[in-house]
């Protein structure tokens, strides 16, 4: 058995070695180019794995998550960002936002987890036009859904100057956390 295989590789290695250099060069090529494809779909299946998602229903439109495959940019209202992975239900116009957090879910969702995810699910939302949005949060340990509050979203988004001068500053402009207000 292994003697046929020994032979199989020789015998291969003779004849690609008697190739034409263009001829070899489109060959390794072609099987670079294969290899691309298959992690491209492997991927994608890795990811909707991770946060719970059929890959028949939903279409990864982005992730922030895997070099091979291109990243969901969003811009709204002078907000920019990038979220982990970005699905969308077209026949449904349902649309999921995905965000990876290395750390083990402790019962409960930190507020800037939900603010982050908040302002992917909204900013996902205005880009497609979609009816429907919903976030989940992947911890190490667990997958959890975050319902879109569309008044959380309004108020994020208001603050937006303030968050700029805050930053500038090093400090808060407003004391008062956003939950309060």
């Amino acid at each position: 058995m292994i003697e046929s295989i020994a032979s199989v590789f020789i015998a291969f290695g003779k004849h690609f070695l008697a190739m034409p250099y263009s001829k070899v060069v489109l060959l390794l090529l072609m099987l670079w180019y294969l290899a691309k494809i298959f992690r491209h779909f492997n991927s994608k299946s890795r990811i909707s794995k991770l946060f719970n998602i059929p890959n028949a229903e939903y279409t990864l439109v982005g992730t922030d998550l895997n070099t091979w495959l291109p990243a969901c940019k969003l811009f709204v209202s002078g907000i920019t960002g990038k979220p982990d992975a970005a699905y969308i239900n077209y026949r449904s116009s349902h649309g999921i936002i995905g965000e990876y957090k290395s750390r083990k879910y402790k019962g409960n969702i930190k507020l800037y987890e939900r603010y982050q995810v908040t302002l992917y699910m909204g900013m996902l939302k205005s880009k497609y036009r979609l009816k429907e949005i919903s976030g989940r949060l992947r911890y190490a340990d667990k997958c959890v859904d975050v319902p879109f509050d569309p008044d959380l979203y309004r108020r994020l988004v208001l603050i937006r100057d303030e968050a700029k001068k805050s930053l500038a500053k090093g400090r808060p402009i407003n004391p008062l956390p956003i939950y309060k207000r």
